[in-house]
């Protein structure tokens, strides 16, 4: 049976050291009760997890300077084995850095880390285990599964149409998907990025290449580890079983979060210059034109603009109402469309913000030296 709740740095590995370990850590930022509620639904999924004598499981907690206590949904399951930390910063990237380093002091093999605002089916972990020792794999440093959103709302459903075309969304690098509605059985495929809302890695590997950026501190210290991380390795997404990710979904929300996304890949790209190759320019492409699209409602058409637009329809949005058409669901095609055209330019925007703040701040250099650039304070 585990242990009882502890605020202790170290944390005992289980007695059985033939298992292989795994450090669970969730970081949480808890703002408001909806998010309580949240992050009280994804402690029960992970207490919840299959294990077995070949795998053995720690959780830690790390308050991550929430503004709400969540001590006493913590305290509540003292009879499991989760460790509370609290920090007084809110940088997930230094958050999570501080979970790597425990694990390392502490000797484990693994390191999953799960979001505070999604749930994991009670077969998520020994799954990613057991796809780890298969052939394809054996060199893997991280595996993640597909994640979606429940569908609670026509939003939600129409994002979820939406995710299912990764040549649809460019730029939407976080929520990697495979085909949505999939029954293939279970899809393995090689990732050049992990979203790391619920994601396994390889304790060793990603510590040895520097664990999580802390100049990271709200959005983009996946991307920019998943480019460090996979010179070791492989990066593996899996199509089951399906994370639920419940983050806010409606147009705002979504198009504040594409807009981050976007300003993240230009703060990796200064890191990592060779990491925007063209296709990663893709983006700035299809949101200008968004952005074009929804202008031109207003002011106007030439002719040559109509090229621009009928362009970016026809590229852009005529795959997903072609799937709609062929599954039947139209119904949420449209909506995936809009969702489309809010990404593409909400990803774009991001992106100009990002070199334009390079192009006007002589102390942001592609070495990474960001000084007090907002890229350190943005709020998710």
């Amino acid at each position: 049976m585990l242990g009882n709740v502890s605020e202790e740095k170290t944390f005992v590995l289980p007695e059985n050291r033939q298992a292989t370990s795994i450090l669970i850590c969730v970081v949480a930022y808890v703002p408001d009760s909806r998010q309580l509620k949240l992050f009280e639904r994804s402690i029960d999924s992970i207490l919840a997890l299959d294990t077995t004598d070949e795998v053995r499981a720690n959780v830690v907690v790390i308050d991550n300077a929430s503004p709400l206590a969540i001590d006493h949904i913590v305290s509540a399951r003292a009879s499991e084995l989760i460790s509370l930390l609290r920090r007084e910063e809110n940088n997930l990237g230094a958050a999570r850095s501080q979970a790597l380093k425990m694990a390392v002091e502490s000797g484990y093999d693994w390191i999953a880390f799960v979001d505070s605002d999604v749930e994991v089916p009670p077969t998520w972990l020994m799954t990613l285990f057991r796809e780890l020792q298969t052939a394809p794999l054996k060199d893997a440093v991280g595996i993640a599964a597909v994640n979606r959103p429940p569908h609670e709302s026509e939003f939600a459903k129409a994002l979820d149409f939406f995710l299912g075309f990764q040549h649809a969304h460019l730029g939407a690098t976080q929520v990697l998907q495979l085909p949505a509605g999939s029954h293939a059985g279970l899809i393995k495929m090689k990732v050049a990025h992990l979203p790391t809302c619920a994601v396994l890695l390889k304790v060793k590997p990603l510590f040895n290449v520097g664990g999580f950026d802390a100049k990271f501190s709200r959005v983009g210290e996946d991307l920019e580890m998943s480019f460090r991380l996979k010179r070791s390795g492989t990066l593996w997404l899996v199509s089951e079983p399906v994370v639920l990710h419940r983050q806010d979904t409606t147009t705002n929300a979504w198009g504040r979060r594409m807009f981050r996304y976007g300003w993240a890949q230009i703060d990796v790209a200064r890191k990592y210059p060779e990491h925007l190759q063209s296709k990663k320019a893709l983006p700035l492409v299809a949101g200008f034109l968004a952005a074009l699209s929804l202008l031109l409602m207003f002011v106007g058409f030439s002719a040559p603009m109509k090229l621009l637009v009928v362009s970016y329809i026809g590229f852009m949005l005529s795959p997903i109402l072609l799937k709609g058409i062929s599954d039947g669901r139209m119904d949420v095609a449209f909506g995936a469309c809009w969702i489309a055209f809010v990404t593409h330019a909400s990803y774009s925007a991001g992106m100009w913000a990002g070199v334009l703040k390079i192009r006007s701040n002589p102390r942001i250099t592609q070495q990474g030296d960001v000084g007090s650039a907002p890229s350190q304070g943005r709020t998710q």
